[in-house]
């Protein structure tokens, strides 16, 4: 029995494993390994320290959140696991190029453990040896809502998530069926403490089991059963996770140790774990208690106990902030991220993508499931558990997108039962060996039709690893990295480097792990320490002035600006500043496009994506040129841009890098009310020519002020002519220096 077991189960993991590897060459390149999306390069950073302080995994990055740096809010358990394997695969001296290898690879093979958990879980919860729980594991390895998170490249903690939730039910059911030395329940409490070590999120683990057990403890005694072992198993599941998770805690880097809240590994996990399991046992003694005045009084006491452990909690959970504002969405970084939108913002082609055209199925199979369950009063305690899991998972995938790889699981078991109870009743009812053969394989297509284009895409498709943004940012993120100055500390995290970077808060992971410098803001969020920096990005392209813009520049030591599509990103920036996106873009009625509103071209980050920070004319008035930044790098990549409210359509390169420079200033003096113009033909490294245009009026004491951020001559790949000052009667060419440009220096303009 347990060879055959050993069978089936490697049959699953190398079909699991073969389908999450079919993107390897796309990752795996000569020159670069490319990690899929933001987050898997801050896993890539931090394993890269936590290799350079092996085994310490740090918990503060000063090139995160610069100037004031940042604690990390990821618990070190994965980061440390991937860093461990690395270290052992490269000998105690692994290179980067293995690192990322390693990396890059563990990914599937932890992805493919997932289907067989499935396997292991359905053949407890359905039956040992049945077919319908190998087909269920089948199932498991081909669909992409598993496969998104754990092709080769996907360096997040997410693929680990359900290999510990996963465990921890598949243990707790053994524990119920033969489990007289709490053997099963420990290793349950290992999974669930496993799980806290890797990801914050994991008291949802706890929650569904506590809230699993209280519910099948209740049911039982509603209808006369005897405890079943439910009661006992969730109580020492739980017991064990707060028990082993607890070293752990005061193992950990950082502040964790010393706080009580959900951001962090902290005390916040453990002391959960273990009031959950006081309360169950509290709560069973009551239920359970005899009927007589003694066993009445030992209920009493029960109850109160409950009763006031219950209260605790929810004040607990309550003081450890940040849980329930992920789940619900209400922090407003959270609701931008993609991974983190309701499911009814995704088309619904998107999610038969994922679990294929069965999907359509779902409520009958929820109804059915429902329906057995109820019928045999919740007497089955592993058909019971399928429906809760199915409920609760739906319930998270409907709210965050990111969990529809939890849904995956109850997903394949519960359909493969159902269509195991659909072959059995249309067979029961057929009497000729014929007509069953028939009846099964009508059935069998029945269940591979709607199958079949997503086993097809399993199959033939490469599953994407890196976002569009990514891909052209890359090698201006390395330009970064080779040829701006550089910044120390890079592999001493807990020191302060000399600048920081100003990008988009999606960018920040990529402009540390590529582009080796210190982010102003980043992909982290919750932490009030991760989300004040991301809103005040937000209020510096929005700016429409330009002196707020270099005050903050001046005051968090900022010296690039990385610029890929930030006039599209306007709305966002809108919502987080608890703003009116059509103050920005207004949506035409007629054909649904955005039309920019003149306040749009007046912000700092179009000013400079449209108009290199010149003079231009947009939406029926002149914006003014920015003074303060100069371009130095612009991506070869162009794309054409018919935007309402310009003149002309415009060819604009997908990525652009600004240096924060303080200019030459032009004084002099012209008649009250003249216009003084300033042109500087600019080169930069693709060969593109532009005018920087600027100009300023002569005040009432005939007195103007001019700013030229751009030097004659070559400076790295961007070249700039002699700047041409003009003035009412004659016109003037200056060669600046750069040392000028770097240091503020003043000029007096004055006419032949």
């Amino acid at each position: 029995m347990k060879a055959r077991l050993w069978g089936r189960a490697l049959l699953i993991y190398g079909v699991a494993l073969a389908l999450r590897l079919r993107n390897i060459r796309g990752v795996l390149t000569e020159k670069r390994v490319l990690f899929g999306y933001d987050d898997p390069y801050y896993h890539l950073r931090r394993i890269l320290l936590t290799l350079e302080h092996f085994p310490r995994v740090p918990a503060f990055d000063a090139y995160t959140n610069f100037p004031s740096g940042a604690t990390i809010i990821w618990p070190p358990g994965f980061d440390l696991f991937v860093a461990a394997l690395a270290w052992v695969v490269g000998l105690g001296h692994p290179s980067r190029r293995l690192v990322e290898v390693t990396a890059a690879l563990v990914i599937p093979f932890l992805g493919a453990v997932t289907a067989v958990l499935v396997l292991l879980l359905a053949e407890e919860i359905l039956g040992r040896g049945r077919w319908e729980a190998f087909a269920a594991g089948l199932l498991f390895a081909a669909l992409p809502a598993q496969q998104a998170i754990s092709t080769v490249g996907r360096l997040d903690h997410h693929v680990v998530e359900m290999i510990s939730f996963g465990s921890m039910l598949l243990f707790f059911l053994r524990a119920i069926r033969d489990d007289p030395g709490s053997r099963y329940s420990f290793w349950g409490g290992f999974a669930l403490a496993a799980g806290a070590f890797c990801w914050t999120g994991s008291i949802l683990f706890g929650a569904f089991l506590i809230a699993f057990g209280i519910l099948q403890l209740t049911l039982d005694r509603i209808y006369g059963r005897p405890d079943a072992g439910t009661g006992r198993s969730v109580l020492r599941v739980l017991f064990w996770g707060g028990l082993l998770l607890t070293p752990l805690v005061l193992a950990s880097p950082g502040i964790g140790r010393e706080s009580f809240t959900f951001l962090l590994l902290s005390w916040y996990q453990p002391v959960l774990f273990l009031l959950s399991a006081f309360l169950v046992a509290a709560l069973s003694g009551a239920l359970y208690a005899p009927s007589d005045r003694r066993g009445k009084m030992r209920a009493a006491r029960g109850y109160l106990i409950s009763a006031l452990l219950f209260t605790v909690g929810v004040y607990l959970v309550a003081r450890g902030s940040g849980g329930i504002d992920f789940l619900a969405r209400r922090n407003p970084v959270i609701a931008l991220l993609v991974e983190s939108w309701p499911i009814w913002r995704f088309p619904a082609s998107r999610v038969i993508e994922y679990f294929s055209y069965l999907i359509f199925f779902l409520p009958f199979i929820a109804v059915a499931l429902a329906w057995i369950v109820v019928r045999d009063r919740f007497g089955d305690v592993r058909h019971n558990l399928l429906l809760a899991l199915f409920l609760f998972t739906a319930v998270l995938g409907v709210l965050q997108a990111r969990f529809l790889n939890y849904f995956a699981v109850p997903f394949c078991i519960a359909t493969m039962w159902a269509f195991r109870e659909v072959v059995d009743a249309i067979r029961h009812r057929l009497v000729s060996p014929a007509t069953r053969g028939a009846a099964a394989a009508a059935c069998a297509a029945a269940l591979v039709i709607p199958l079949s284009p997503t086993l097809r895409a399993s199959v033939h498709s490469l599953p994407n690893n890196i976002s569009a943004e990514l891909a052209y940012l890359y090698p201006s993120l390395e330009w970064m990295r080779d040829r701006t100055p550089k910044t120390s500390y890079y592999m001493k995290p807990e020191k302060k480097p000399e600048y920081g970077v100003l990008a988009d808060f999606s960018f920040g992971h990529w402009i540390t792990a590529i582009g080796e410098r210190p982010n102003f803001c980043n992909p982290f969020s919750l932490a009030p320490w991760h989300d004040e920096p991301i809103i005040e990005s937000a209020r510096l392209f929005l700016s429409e002035k330009e002196a707020p813009v270099d005050a903050a520049f001046d005051r968090n030591q900022l010296r690039y600006v990385v610029l890929y599509g930030a006039e599209n990103a306007l709305a966002d920036y809108a919502r987080l500043l608890g703003a009116f996106p059509d103050e920005y873009l207004l949506r035409d009625a007629v054909t649904g496009r955005a039309i920019p509103t003149a306040r749009f071209f007046r912000t700092f980050g179009v000013r400079l994506a449209l108009a290199d920070g010149s003079e231009y004319e947009a939406g029926g008035e002149v914006v003014p040129a920015l003074s303060g930044f100069r371009l130095v790098h612009e991506s070869p990549e162009t794309h054409r841009r018919v935007v309402p409210g310009l003149s002309s359509p415009i060819v604009a390169s997908y990525v652009k890098i600004f240096e924060r420079a303080p200019g030459v200033r032009l004084e002099g003096s012209a008649p009250p009310g003249a216009v003084v113009r300033l042109r500087i033909p600019v080169t930069t490294n693709t060969g593109r020519r532009f005018d920087y245009l600027a100009r300023a009026l002569a005040g009432g004491d005939s007195r103007f002020a001019l700013v030229a951020p751009y030097p004659a001559g070559s400076r790295g790949e961007v070249a700039a002519e002699t700047a041409e000052i003009t003035l009412p009667g004659c016109s003037l060419h200056l060669a600046l220096s750069e040392v000028e440009v770097e240091s503020g220096a003043s000029r007096i303009i004055r006419c032949p």
